[in-house]
């Protein structure tokens, strides 16, 4: 199974990353990351890149790096979600 996210991207300021954050496709498994907190850390990740995100909502690179998400028993691919987030940190690091 399959749980699609696809992001709209808002217009780009001259401070923020280039590039939007892509979008994502992550397996649902068992053992995977709870999708919750996996859709709102991506939620607040999406709002850096558009610009719209207030000072508590703001990630970096180094914030996402060091998120840890609780197991659950029908999770998203741990690998899938940690190759996302890792190639989000590095477009914010520009």
């Amino acid at each position: 199974m399959v749980d699609r996210m696809d992001h709209a991207h808002g217009p780009e300021a001259a401070n923020l990353p280039s590039g939007p954050p892509p979008a994502f496709e992550f397996d649902v498994v068992l053992g995977g990351y709870d999708h919750h907190a996996v859709h709102h850390l991506i939620h607040r990740v999406e709002k850096t890149f558009a610009g719209t995100a207030d000072d508590q909502e703001r990630v970096t690179a180094d914030f996402i790096r060091g998120v840890t998400f609780k197991r659950k028993v029908r999770g998203y691919d741990r690998h899938q979600v940690d190759d996302a987030l890792e190639e989000c940190a590095r477009l914010l690091e520009g």
